[in-house]
């Protein structure tokens, strides 16, 4: 599995950044067993991951998009000092699968060639991983920016 690092400069990343993270996070996923192998099959196959791409990816880039809004709406309203914002931050992320997220990825996934691969309930689980990682990954770096904001200013 891939994992890389997402480096910021003044604020969080934006949604289509993580969802060329949690894209290629899924995608790396998928080893070819022989990188040089000019048969059609390889090259077929190849040509298959490239063409998984930018259907993840939208499907991520909605994902993350409402992740990160709900998380930029809410926080203002509901955690309006340095206090509050440092409990928010320490409460678990409870993430129920409220956007479907999981399921829309593995019903794409069941639809390549791989779908035998995806459908193990392992891996499966592997990708729910990721997802859930992810978009909790998401919501505490929104809320870390938060609290530092208000701490910024001394509310």
């Amino acid at each position: 599995m891939q994992v890389g690092f997402m480096v910021t400069n003044g604020g969080p990343h934006p949604a289509d950044r993580w969802a060329d993270m949690t894209t290629d996070t899924i995608l790396g996923l998928l080893v070819d067993a022989n990188p040089d192998d000019a048969s059609p099959a390889a090259a077929a196959a190849r040509q298959a991951k490239r063409d998984l791409r930018p259907k993840l990816f939208d499907i991520m880039l909605g994902h993350h998009d409402v992740v990160q809004a709900n998380e930029r709406k809410g926080l203002p309203a509901e955690v309006k000092n340095i206090a509050a914002a440092r409990a928010h931050l320490a409460d678990p992320i409870k993430m129920p699968d409220q956007w479907g997220i999981e399921n829309k990825v593995l019903a794409l996934l069941a639809t390549t060639p791989w779908k035998d691969h995806f459908a193990k309930p392992d891996v499966a689980q592997v990708i729910r991983n990721i997802i859930r990682q992810h978009t909790a990954d998401v919501m505490h770096i929104e809320r870390r920016w938060h609290h530092d904001r208000l701490q910024a200013k001394g509310a």
